[in-house]
Parts: structure tokens; C-alpha cells; sequence
């Protein structure tokens, strides 16, 4: 979904992005062949992923348009102060009452920023709404994947958190261009491919009892 330098999310593996964002520099003349329409996601869930990403001044501008088109609202925040387990309960409830309106059983992709976040009762899940396909991934193992409806999970600060405080291997600066200027810039890709693998709703979910990250204000 519009062009791969959005979705640029593996400097920690030693891939450097400027090689796209700095192409013609690099290689001499170049023509951009930057799909701008998307068949993934719904197109309210892409317009809020643009302007997420574009939060960042250095990213290649570009306006993304979707073929699935959704009425209302189609990302939604949860913000309970209660357990996390209640919480997630709750927005299968709400997926699995918007989901009745489909014959086909729908899909659920459940991500975490770590292997951590994967729910323990997930199969015990699963169970309570059978015509729910529950799946969990870490949000780099998302990339290429898609749901009918996503849900993140553990959204908040912290060295775990999602944006994760953990630095770069700092051998990494010795062989990749420069770290980007703009706070948090690879998470903020990360949360834009979190975001759009969902064909309909995407739930955004913080843990309980923990700040949320400042790029929610």
C-alpha cells in the first residue's frame, strides 16, 4: 500500500531507507512508480494511516486512496482504565456484532509490538465467537497480511511499550545513514503498517494503568 518507503520498518535487520528516500541521489535519474490507491484497508482507515505517517516531515508525500469504502468512523481508541483482558473482551463483542452482518466468518488479526503481548486465553477466545477467526502477530510479522478487523494491543510508553524505548544497535549507525530527526520516525512506519491491514475496523487498545504514547495527542 503506497509504496514501500511508508512501510519501511527493518532498520534493526540493517536496512536503510534512505536508499528509497535518497534514490536519484544515489543511482542518477529516476522515475517513482509510487502506487497512490490501496485495495487493503477501508478509506477512512487510510486516511487517518496519511496523515499519521505524514506527521513526519521526512517521509515521500503522496496521497493514498482506497477501493473499499466504509461509512462512519473506522478507527477506534479504547481507553479503559480497567483490566486488559475486559477491555479486549469488550471490542470482540463489538467486532463479532459488526461482523453479523456478513455471511462468511470474518477475520480478527491480533498485534502486539512484542511476542509478550500475545493473549493468554486466546484460544478460550476464539471459543466464545465461532464465527471469529482469531489470529495474533507481532506487527513486523503482519507485513503482507490482512484482516477483516485489527485490533493492537499494549499501546502505551515505556521500554516495552509501542513506541518501544529501546535504541538501535548502535554498530548499526557505523554501516546505515544517519538516524532519522523526527521522534520515533521507524515506530510511527510500524504503527502505519499496524494500522492498515485491516479491510473494515482496526481497534487501538492501551494497556491499563499505563500513559499513552504522545503521538495519540
Amino acid at each position: 500500500m503506497g509504496g514501500a518507503e511508508w512501510e519501511a520498518i527493518y532498520r534493526w535487520g540493517g536496512a536503510d531507507m534512505a536508499v528509497m528516500r535518497e534514490c536519484a541521489e544515489r543511482f542518477g535519474h529516476s522515475e517513482p512508480l509510487d502506487p497512490e490507491t490501496t485495495f487493503r484497508c477501508s478509506e477512512p482507515i487510510a486516511a487517518v494511516a496519511t496523515r499519521f505517517v505524514l506527521e513526519n516531515p521526512s517521509q515521500i508525500r503522496k496521497t493514498v486512496r482506497s477501493t473499499r469504502e466504509l461509512q462512519g468512523p473506522c478507527v477506534h481508541i479504547g481507553l479503559s482504565e480497567g483490566r486488559d483482558r475486559c477491555l479486549l473482551r469488550e471490542v470482540l463483542g463489538r467486532i463479532a456484532a459488526h461482523a453479523a452482518n456478513y455471511e462468511e466468518p470474518s477475520s480478527v488479526l491480533l498485534l502486539g509490538r512484542y511476542k509478550h503481548m500475545r493473549p493468554e486465553n486466546l484460544a478460550g477466545l476464539g471459543r466464545q465467537h465461532p464465527r471469529l477467526q482469531l489470529s495474533f502477530k507481532t506487527v513486523h510479522g503482519s507485513k503482507g497480511l490482512q484482516a477483516d478487523y485489527v485490533v493492537v494491543l499494549g499501546l502505551c510508553t515505556g521500554r516495552h511499550g509501542f513506541p518501544t524505548e529501546i535504541g538501535d544497535d548502535p554498530l548499526l549507525d557505523l554501516v546505515l545513514s544517519a538516524p532519522e530527526k523526527h521522534s520515533n520516525a521507524e515506530e510511527r512506519r510500524l504503527f502505519y503498517v499496524a494500522l492498515t491491514r485491516a479491510r473494515r475496523h482496526v481497534f487501538l487498545l492501551r494497556m491499563a494503568g499505563r500513559r499513552h504514547p504522545s503521538w495519540w495527542n
